[in-house]
């Protein structure tokens, strides 16, 4: 059966657009897409990603860990890493222990909080951010974290082909982009969203 015109086209758009692999089928004689592996959706619902999607976010405690605010913030924390688990699009988390930080996320009052993450995709990780124990956490941010300084975002996102291709030295690459260029497909918010193609659109 050959395949349909219709589907070339839209193939080689991925191909020219994502750098996927196009080879001719040697029985058939027609085109089929060769799919890297971590774009496949092994869930119950089966289904290809495109790509992933990152985010890293930024901040400093108003008091010390033993504060009651900070130690409120911390059980807090670890309930909302376990409903994001429990979403099942959750990919990794990055732990930030032992990670060396750059010298100018270390110096300033407050214990500097950061965290990676990496997600399925895009959608998943807004819905989660501003719905359920997310979406309350956020409501009580200014409780226990300071002010950063201008024009330093709380966050940053990006698209990655790989999950191995995210880390703690690429998330600070990344924030420290945004902060000189603002946001861009490089790296950006949910108020300046971009695809996995480059391409702006909005968030719904």
């Amino acid at each position: 059966m050959d395949t349909p015109i219709s589907k070339v086209y839209i193939y080689l758009q991925i191909f020219i657009k994502r750098k996927f692999e196009i080879k001719r089928d040697k029985v058939s004689q027609g085109i089929r897409l060769v799919i890297p592996e971590y774009y496949v959706d092994k869930s119950a619902n089966g289904g290809i990603f495109l790509a992933f999607i990152a985010i890293y976010t930024v901040g400093r405690l108003k008091n010390p860990n033993e504060h009651p605010a900070s130690r409120e913030f911390f059980e807090v924390g670890q309930e909302v890493i376990k409903q994001a688990a429990k979403t099942g699009h959750l990919i990794k988390e990055f732990s930030p222990n032992r990670v060396l930080f750059p010298e100018k996320t270390i110096q300033g009052e407050g214990e500097p909080i950061l965290t990676l993450t990496v997600w399925k995709n895009l959608q998943s990780l807004y819905r989660f951010t501003y719905s359920g124990q997310h979406m309350q956490a956020l409501k009580n941010r200014n409780k226990w974290f300071g002010s950063l300084q201008e024009r330093q975002p709380n966050y940053v996102v990006w698209w990655t082909d790989k999950v191995t291709d995210v880390s703690w030295k690429e998330a600070f690459k990344r924030y420290d982009f945004y902060i000189q260029n603002g946001p861009s497909p490089f790296a950006f918010d949910f108020k300046h969203v971009f695809n996995e193609f480059g391409e702006r659109f909005e968030l719904k």
